[in-house]
């Protein structure tokens, strides 16, 4: 009876939710601009967040060499910002302000333990680990640590006088001082607008219309798994509005004087543009984009052509088609998903001409004994394997010899792909990563393998997907067009350019 009345409760709070989120909004104060030409980032430092904000900057320091650029964040992201800041010496330097650790990776790690701890199954089997996932998501720091990261960031804008700040919606802290100093901002965001936006779905789409973020459920939903897709929402929402310790959190952050302390949808504003790093050729269709909401096109970080990043990579690439293999940058290969991966390497490389440039990470200490079904690929150099990539991954998509792309399902390696027109194998692991290889599926240009067996993977399934990936001309033609459209957008320079316009209008 119990848990039947907690069910109840859950799915009124689900829909009062979705109520709140779409009722027509009370009147907000007024956002104020500050200095003219004055732009202030501030962002998490882990790429999956701040790349498409790397690069952002540099389209702004290529183009609008007269603005006065700021970059806050914390102590892992400097050297990326040294770098896009050097590569325009015609451009102001980028003045970087440096944030108070933990960065949102280390409290992740503080939480789960390691980086394979937040490897989730989808779909019911993983609700309850999605369910803690989420509620990391919702509150990654202390309230002490949000408090410092708040007050820090409330100081460093009042100091600067931006005419706008550019914000990651998931920063928390970042996007409440911003909005208690009344300052004009912008949220730019490497996911879908589905991702940010289906609560604003006519009819509670977002409930049976949309597969829920971790499931792992195809596109368009079948009528068989409704119910479970609506479960799974409820629970989604229930604890974010009921995570003991976001709660606890907020009246401390009151007391300390922030005004919304802990809002999940506090970006969501109707004045504040929200620029999503996608197109909706390569998205779930959406009945209605929100008016402040804009398609901008993949957002890519490229700071110089390959020859200039990695010589040897440069060489080493046009020596045949090659299959790109990078999990992103926090994924790391446990012993049994190494030796899966060599396997379906096997295949390749004795069946086709391909060559394979694989990113690898151990989890755990292991020998290298599970190479040996490849040592000879890796003897004449057909096999690559690298713990880091020296050179901007987008850099290799450009030079046409990238001819299918592995990767986990992240936005951005989702995105790079889908701008230069290059077939996908998705292998999803985090719960945000599952839709990704759905959307992949359902527009033909990607093939997720891993359904029966994710976040793992199977190694003679995974071969099987690489060959066919590999020789399907309707999936390679499928990208090349998507990459077409894509490159019509702007990406970066549209992102630069809707940045630039807001700051022209600060004070003087």
């Amino acid at each position: 009876m119990l848990r039947r009345g907690l069910f109840t409760g859950a799915i009124l709070i689900a829909l009062l939710g979705l109520w709140a989120a779409n009722r027509p909004s009370t009147p907000l104060p007024p956002l104020n601009f500050g200095r003219k030409n004055v732009v202030l980032f501030v962002t998490s430092a882990h790429d999956g967040f701040s790349n498409v904000h790397l690069a952002t900057s540099h389209a702004l320091s290529e183009k609008y060499p007269d603005l006065e650029l700021h970059y806050a964040s914390f102590p892992d992201l400097k050297p990326k910002v040294d770098r896009v800041s050097a590569k325009h010496a015609s451009s102001r330097p980028i003045v970087w302000h440096e944030l108070p650790p933990p960065g949102i990776m280390a409290t992740y790690l503080r939480y789960f333990g390691s980086v394979a701890g937040l490897m989730n199954v989808p779909g019911l089997k993983g609700t309850k680990r999605l369910v803690k996932e989420v509620q990391t998501a919702v509150a990654p720091w202390t309230a002490e640590e949000h408090w410092v990261l708040y007050e820090t960031i409330f100081g460093l804008i009042k100091e600067v006088d931006p005419a706008v700040v550019v914000l990651d919606p998931l920063f928390k802290p970042a996007v409440e001082a911003t909005q208690d100093l009344n300052y004009k901002h912008m949220i730019v965001t490497p996911n879908s607008l589905v991702d940010a936006c289906a609560h604003k779905e006519p009819w509670a789409a977002m409930l049976w219309k949309f597969p829920s973020i971790g499931s792992g459920y195809p596109f368009p939903l079948p009528w068989y798994l409704i119910p479970a897709n609506i479960y799974l929402e409820i629970r989604i929402i229930y604890a974010i509005v009921s995570h003991p310790r976001a709660k606890s959190m907020v009246p401390y952050l009151k007391e300390k004087g922030i005004k919304n302390p802990m809002g999940s949808l506090a970006w969501d504003r109707p004045d504040v543009p929200f620029l999503s790093a996608t197109i909706p050729e390569a998205s779930l269709p959406m009945h209605t984009v929100p008016e402040n909401a804009k398609y901008c096109g993949p957002i890519v970080l490229e700071t110089a052509p390959l020859e200039e990043q990695d010589a040897d990579m440069a060489e080493w690439l046009p020596k045949a088609s090659t299959i790109l293999v990078n999990l992103g940058s926090a994924v790391r290969f446990d012993q049994t998903q190494a030796r899966s991966m060599v396997q379906a390497f096997v295949p390749v490389l004795e069946k086709t001409d391909a060559q394979i440039l694989w990113k690898m990470n151990k989890h755990g200490e292991y020998n290298d004994s599970f190479l040996e079904p490849v040592r000879q690929y890796i003897d004449n150099r057909r096999l690559r394997i690298v713990p880091w990539i020296k050179a901007d991954p987008t850099s290799l998509f450009a030079t046409g010899n990238v001819k299918l792309a592995v990767h986990h399902g992240g936005a951005n390696c989702y995105n790079e792909a889908i701008l230069y027109g290059v077939p996908q194998v998705i292998l999803p692991v985090w719960f945000d990563t599952y839709n990704y290889a759905a959307t992949a599926e359902y527009r033909g240009f990607g093939i997720w393998p891993t359904k029966d067996t994710a976040p793992g993977w199977d190694g003679e399934s995974l071969g099987k997907a690489f060959l066919n990936a590999l020789s399907d001309e309707t999936m390679k033609k499928k990208a090349e067009k998507l990459g077409e459209i894509a490159r019509q957008y702007g990406g970066r320079y549209m992102a630069a350019r809707d940045i630039a316009e807001m700051a022209a209008k600060g004070h003087d």
